[in-house]
């Protein structure tokens, strides 16, 4: 039996992989009404044996310490800028990975009025992203 030649053709796309995100700013970052955003330092865990590059990350704003001052007092104004790569099986932060703080996530406190309430409250931030390796 003889038959004609055949093609076959395959994509082969990066598999998504889990990884860990956290992060504050830098010492000494002062949160206020009205302020510019203050830069978020964030921080990644790979656990994995190859490097994995962070496709994207989403930060947002749960609540704080403080009866009276919520979500609603705070805006992420910037998300991640940057697609740092995560060497294999390691934590480092944007600043370790050489990631510029223009590029950060923002974390700022909204105008809105009277924020007493929220006078030496910590803010509760929440992270979703996701990396490719």
């Amino acid at each position: 039996n003889a038959s004609g030649g055949a093609c076959a053709t395959w994509v082969v796309t990066p598999a998504s992989v889990t990884f860990s995100i956290s992060g504050n700013p830098p010492a000494g970052a002062l949160l206020y009404p009205g302020a510019a955003g203050v830069p978020l330092n964030l921080v990644f865990t790979n656990p994995h044996p190859a490097p994995i590059t962070v496709q994207s990350v989403t930060v947002s704003v749960t609540g704080s310490s403080a009866a009276g001052c919520g979500a609603a007092n705070f805006s992420v104004s910037q998300q991640l800028l940057a697609t740092p790569t995560v060497p294999a099986r390691a934590t480092a932060s944007l600043q370790q990975l050489g990631v510029g703080q223009s590029d950060w996530p923002q974390l700022r406190m909204l105008d809105s009025g009277n924020q007493d309430a929220c006078r030496n409250a910590s803010v509760d931030l929440a992270y979703t992203g996701t990396a490719t390796g």
